[in-house]
């Protein structure tokens, strides 16, 4: 009769096992570690989104805006009224905080809501 013993079969289960105690943490760490970098990359296109419409109006009104209202418009920041922009699975939104502006890279979290990613508050030019 042809096939593997008992000693095999447990020597392979056991390498497995091993296997995937080592494999396992280091997915969860990537899986993490990605999922921040995503966050940060989409914060950081939120704060070109807002240098952009900046340097538009500068460039069109020849003057720098006065306050962020004034970017918030159509032709700059495209804000929905609610001081949000909406790109893909993230709604960034921009708000005046103290001497600068508080901008926030919120995920959508599935079920229609949103979970703030990150923020970063960035001085008014």
């Amino acid at each position: 009769m042809s096939g593997f013993t008992l000693i095999e079969l447990i020597t392979v289960i056991i390498i497995l096992g091993i296997l995937a105690a080592v494999i396992a943490p280091r997915y969860f760490d990537m899986t993490t570690t990605a999922e921040s970098n995503t966050n940060q990359q989409a914060l950081s296109e939120a704060v070109v989104q807002f240098n952009l419409a900046f340097m538009k109006y500068v460039v069109d009104n020849k003057a720098p805006p006065a306050d962020l209202a004034a970017i918030s418009g159509a032709g700059y920041l495209n804000l929905d009224g609610s001081s949000q922009v909406v790109v893909g699975d993230y709604q960034f939104t921009y708000a005046t905080s103290g001497t600068g502006i508080l901008v926030s890279a919120q995920r959508s979290n599935g079920s229609g809501g949103w979970t703030v990613a990150v923020t970063r508050t960035i001085d008014w030019p």
